[in-house]
């Protein structure tokens, strides 16, 4: 019979003739409703809202999706989309950790001119664009907190 995700059904197991029985049963089958993006069976938002899958941004969309389409970044390869991440760096502009914004900084930085990726967008205006690059330039040299 057709059912409808997220309505609940009780389906009799076991038993004869008006007694109660006990058993399981398991009903699979495709997707009908929503989207299941990873094909694990089970609707995302279902996913979701059980937290078998994360939705760090609180789109509506499983983040390892995100990441596989290409929607979101995640430049270390940790299955966290870069924008749920803060740089683990004293300071924005530092982005290789090493305590100087310096000329490193300044290449990764220009690397991802023109992007979206959150860690080298120090103004955090959605761009990686001349307001970041004043931003690394004026925490020139030893990077204070």
């Amino acid at each position: 019979f057709p059912v409808t995700a997220g309505q609940r059904y009780w389906v009799a197991v076991g038993g004869y003739g008006c007694r109660r029985g006990t058993g399981s049963v398991t009903i699979s089958g495709p997707i009908t409703g929503g989207s299941d993006c990873n094909n694990n069976g089970i609707e995302d938002a279902t996913d979701i809202a059980n937290g078998t899958a994360a939705d760090c941004n609180h789109d509506g969309r499983i983040d390892s999706c995100e990441i596989a389409d290409g929607t979101l970044a995640d430049s270390n390869g940790n299955g966290i989309p870069d924008e749920c991440v803060e740089p683990l760096v004293p300071c924005p502009p530092d982005f290789d950790g090493n305590g100087f914004v310096n000329c490193a900084d300044l290449g990764l930085l220009l690397s991802n001119w023109g992007s979206n990726n959150p860690y080298y967008d120090v103004d955090r205006n959605g761009t990686v664009n001349g307001a970041d690059l004043g931003l690394l330039l004026s925490a020139w040299g030893i990077c204070s907190n």
